[in-house]
């Protein structure tokens, strides 16, 4: 059987990944390791049209990859103005349409919200996925094909004949990216410590010149507050501040 049999374009990606979205939905792995059981069966849908013209496919399998850190899937779709377009490169991408049971704000960023207990309504084919790194690749036949996707985050090919297994493959690559975003993270966290030290410090001059002004002393203190190393303290008259870092 060809991959256009009966009009058929048979295709296989990564649907959705562990990380944050342009829309600021962080999706984690323990919540999409559930979600990919339920993306099995679903609609394929163009740009999340949610209409009944804009079925272009179907779902017809779904996994979940190193307990949650990706989703891929394999499926179907029909339609000569959409298969030219995935297999000529103009979509080389998917993005999931879901609803989730609640969602909940993260602790190290309160813009970024989580889904709990997602279900998938649809995959769409986009240009411009919510999701970095989820793909849409052509397939050969409908009984072949690997549920493992042939592109990742870097459109590195991955050659379907290597002896070597798909699915090792692409987590190496994804593990490395994902080493390198963590660094980036920790880099971003280290810059801003510095420049609230350096506020802290500013902060501090200003209240020992205004100390000066009030006839404060550094004995007049009933109250403190801990900044994160720093020690916030205030007059018993509510005129003055002081810091000071403890180790």
């Amino acid at each position: 059987m060809t991959n256009t049999e009966k009009g058929k374009l048979y295709i296989s990606g990564i649907a959705v990944k562990e990380g944050i979205s342009k829309n600021n939905r962080k999706y984690v792995a323990k919540e999409l390791d559930k979600f990919a059981k339920t993306l099995k069966k679903r609609p394929i849908m163009k740009d999340h049209s949610g209409t009944t013209d804009s079925v272009i496919g179907k779902v017809t399998e779904a996994s979940s990859i190193d307990n949650g850190k990706m989703v891929t899937y394999k499926g179907w779709v029909k339609g000569e103005d959409i298969i030219e377009k995935i297999k000529d490169g103009r979509i080389s991408e998917v993005s999931i349409g879901a609803f989730s049971r609640r969602i909940v704000r993260d602790k190290e960023d309160e813009n970024v919200m989580i889904p709990i207990d997602m279900e998938a309504m649809e995959l769409s084919v986009t240009p411009i996925p919510g999701v970095n790194g989820t793909s849409v690749m052509p397939q050969e036949n409908s009984s072949n094909y690997n549920i493992n996707p042939a592109k990742i985050n870097d459109n590195t090919q991955i050659n379907t004949n290597t002896h070597k297994d798909e699915s090792t493959v692409e987590l190496e690559h994804f593990k490395e990216k994902e080493s390198q975003e963590l660094n980036n993270k920790k880099e971003h966290l280290k810059y801003n410590k510095m420049v609230d030290y350096k506020l802290i410090a500013e902060l501090q001059t200003q209240i020992e010149a205004l100390k000066k002004k009030t006839n404060v002393s550094n004995e007049d203190v009933s109250t403190s507050e801990d900044f994160d190393g720093y020690v916030m303290e205030q007059s018993e008259s509510g005129r003055g501040y002081s810091f000071f870092k403890y180790y």
